[in-house]
């Protein structure tokens, strides 16, 4: 598939995936980053998929997991998770520190969307879009 194809292509490795959905894991935000844009450019191009809706919800949070055959846990896991179950459709939302650790050379833009209470800590995360529509 399309999204398969572009995460193995930037290193990432596909842990969990259904027909809705999957989680993704990827050696470094920079990697992350631009894979995900790519599947989003990539579907939008698809005029079939443009016809029924269809499009990526996409949660991003950078830091240690825990990762078994079919799984990942740990908190930066439950993070991404919470994060993209607040995304719409056709939406990459990247926690404020994972996007601290993206380089600035990519030159992606990111508008704010607002503060996310997780499970566990104190201080809400700050979330924000990552702007990946071609102008």
């Amino acid at each position: 598939s399309i999204v398969t194809d572009i995460v193995k292509k930037h290193g990432g490795k596909i842990v969990r995936a259904s027909d809705r959905q999957g989680f993704c894991t990827f050696p470094n935000t920079k990697k992350s980053i631009q894979a995900v844009i790519n599947q989003q450019r990539a579907i939008a191009q698809e005029e079939i998929l443009q016809v029924i809706e269809t499009a990526l919800k996409i949660g991003l949070h950078y830091g240690e997991t825990k990762l078994s055959k079919d799984n990942v846990s740990g908190e930066a896991a439950s993070i991404a998770e919470k994060i993209k179950m607040v995304a719409q459709s056709g939406q990459i939302l990247v926690s404020r520190d994972s996007v601290q650790e993206i380089p600035t050379a990519l030159d992606i833009q990111f508008t704010k969307r607002g503060k996310l209470k997780v499970k566990g800590r104190i201080l809400k995360i700050e979330v924000l879009e990552a702007i990946w529509k071609e102008s």
